[in-house]
């Protein structure tokens, strides 16, 4: 017998409760009698011993007893282990992006549905079904469930992903509906192959699909150069390939390739005099130079857009010029344009302008603008500029600073910082001030038609500030916070999650030919979810209408091209469940676990009925 509640045991406690009442209680009663001969005469029989007279003066609580022991009986929920006919089966359904692979135009996965087809003709009420979706994050397609039309609709449903099965996680779901049928078998529809499957009963339907994939590539920067190492695995059968490796759009070399079934090897493009790429491009192509036609065409490919090699472009106008190019360049791959003359100027086409003790008639109709020391009110703003005061000044922070742009201080010291002269500025409504003097605002920052404005009011040839380290990283700071990359790497993993961030003036954001963002809901930056192998484009049009585009690669996990990917086991070769104390292989023997609980309700309602009789009886 099994214990399925072992709490309600908490309910013998009421015994010791029960005799200590009685223990307490007065064992009197006060009663009128008419005459103490009565009295006497009832002492007199009182004397004589009655056979088990003990009994009948604890009858009562004897039965009370009882009662309580039968209370506790039922609160514990007694089983017995007895053979069951129901036997269930929990189906894991491995969804991954492997069983798109096809054959005669069937994928891995077809066949596993018209499998499971198949298993609906043993469900019933009695033989329920489970089936768990084996992808990233396992769910519940169907749980216990015994309606067929049901089930066939569920089927429909199914859709292949583009990410690995995490089985750990789907096994443990499948453990949930054991914990409540332990005659349930479990089976592993996939097209791996297992050395050790356990209590797991794994079907394979893979058919000798071909594949030909790049699984990895190395890259290396050696003696000045890149270097790239791509690993190509050939699956299922012989095959000629060409391996093309191409630069920024050129071809540069090309490698045939010669495989047997199964083989793997690994190719390096080495000596090219590659010392610098904007992307790379590395193609598995067939002998007439087309795309190979594999079971997954995803994998013949690798890009990758190289996002530290991004030069940011600069505008730089004004008189401090070398102060302002050296801290640049210290702080950021930037190509600085410098006009010779104002006719030169230009007002688009660059990430930042910097305009130092110089104020043009309009503003650029692109990027970051920044103002050193303005001259003169700037077209468009609402700030008001005025003169020049004199003085021996310190930076000082201010209180009310938004919190976005409190990194543009960062390890700047302000009581570092002098000068003898600044510019005042007035009607600052509609910007944050950063640093302050005496009152007058010195670093400002704030934003015009989604562009970013940032406005020093200091002559940097009256102040220590460029012959400070405060100076570089305030640069640092400046630049980080105005011009930026569109996202940080160029390679990611299915289901990974990218950032991209916007430029300063973006109309609209398209991913993947999808617009994800426009004017009216401008940020500065998106998430976007990857859910599938391949090359993406990112494409941002600039309110001057400037189109910017750029690439990402999200990988094919190379479990996923190994069609001969061996596991040796699948760690499941024993099953706990908790709740009844019991270890073994689930299936292995069809019990079920009947229980007792109504039997014993029937008899401690009966014996609820004699505790009132006697009771009565003793009473009246």
């Amino acid at each position: 017998m099994y214990i399925l509640v072992p709490l309600g045991l908490l309910a013998l406690i009421g015994i010791p409760a029960l005799i200590i009442i009685y223990i307490i209680k007065p064992r009197y009663q006060k009663r009128n009698i008419t005459s103490t001969y009565i009295w006497k005469l009832s002492l007199k029989y009182r004397k004589r011993k009655i056979p088990l007279e003990w009994l009948q003066k604890s009858l009562l609580l004897l039965i009370q007893i009882c009662v309580i022991g039968l209370i506790a009986t039922v609160l514990i929920q007694p089983a017995v282990q007895v053979s069951s006919s129901e036997v269930e089966k929990a189906i894991i359904l491995d969804v991954s992006y492997s069983m798109q692979a096809t054959n005669n135009k069937e994928t891995r996965l077809d066949r596993a549905i018209k499998q499971l087809e198949k298993d609906l003709n043993s469900v019933s009420d009695e033989n329920k079904l489970t089936i768990i979706l084996g992808k990233e994050e396992p769910t519940y397609l169907v749980r216990r469930e015994s309606s067929v039309s049901l089930i066939k609709y569920a089927l429909t449903t199914i859709e292949a992903t583009y990410e690995e099965c995490n089985f750990d996680e789907a096994i443990k779901l499948a453990n949930t509906v054991i914990d409540e049928n332990p005659s349930t078998m479990v089976y592993y529809y996939t097209d791996c192959q297992y050395k050790n499957t356990g209590y797991v009963k794994v079907m394979d339907f893979s058919n000798n699909e071909w594949n030909i994939a790049i699984t990895d590539v190395q890259k290396e920067f050696v003696n000045g150069e890149y270097i790239f190492t791509a690993h190509v695995g050939n699956y299922n059968k012989n095959a000629n390939a060409k391996l093309v490796l191409s630069i920024d759009d050129e071809i540069i070399e090309t490698k045939n390739l010669s495989l047997k079934s199964n083989e793997e090897i690994d190719i390096t493009f080495d000596g090219l005099d590659i010392f610098s790429y904007n992307n790379v491009r590395i193609e598995l192509l067939d002998n007439n130079s087309n795309p190979i036609k594999d079971s997954l065409e995803s994998d013949n490919i690798y890009f990758e857009q190289n996002y530290d090699n991004v030069i940011h472009e600069v505008e730089l106008v004004g008189k401090t010029n070398t102060f302002m190019s050296s801290a640049l360049k210290a702080n950021g791959n930037v190509n600085i344009f410098t006009p010779k003359e104002e006719k030169e100027i230009v007002f688009t086409d660059k990430e930042l302008y910097v305009f130092d003790s110089y104020v043009p008639k309009q503003l650029p109709d692109d990027g970051t603008v920044w103002f050193i020391n303005p001259t003169e009110d700037i077209p468009n703003l609402d700030l008001v500029v005025g003169n020049v005061v004199t003085g021996d000044f310190t930076m000082s922070t201010t209180n009310n600073t938004n919190s976005k742009f409190k990194s543009l201080l960062d390890y700047v010291n302000p009581s570092k910082i002098e000068a003898t002269q600044l510019r005042v500025i007035a009607n600052t409504e509609g910007f944050d001030v950063l640093l302050e003097c005496n009152g007058y605002p010195i670093l400002l920052v704030g934003e015009y038609n989604n562009a970013k404005i940032v406005i020093l009011a200091l002559n940097l040839h009256y102040s220590n500030l460029p012959i400070t380290m405060n100076f570089v990283m305030l640069i640092r700071n400046m630049l980080k916070y105005s011009v930026n990359t569109t996202t940080n790497k160029g390679i990611y993993n299915v289901g990974e999650k990218l950032t991209i961030n916007a430029k300063t003036r973006t109309s609209e954001l398209f991913f993947d030919n999808s617009v994800i963002m426009n004017s009216i809901s401008y940020k500065d930056s998106m998430e976007v979810e990857l859910n599938r192998p391949g090359i993406f484009e990112i494409k941002q049009v600039l309110s001057n209408g400037k189109i910017i585009i750029d690439k990402i690669f999200v990988k094919t996990p190379a479990s996923e091209s190994n069609f001969r990917y061996t596991v040796d086991s699948l760690a499941v070769d024993k099953y706990v469940n908790l709740e009844l104390g019991i270890e073994g292989m689930p299936g292995a023997n069809v019990f079920d676990y009947s229980k007792l609980t109504k039997y014993f309700a029937i008899a401690l309602l009966l014996l609820i009925i004699v505790e009132w009789g006697v009771q009565y009886r003793e009473q009246y």
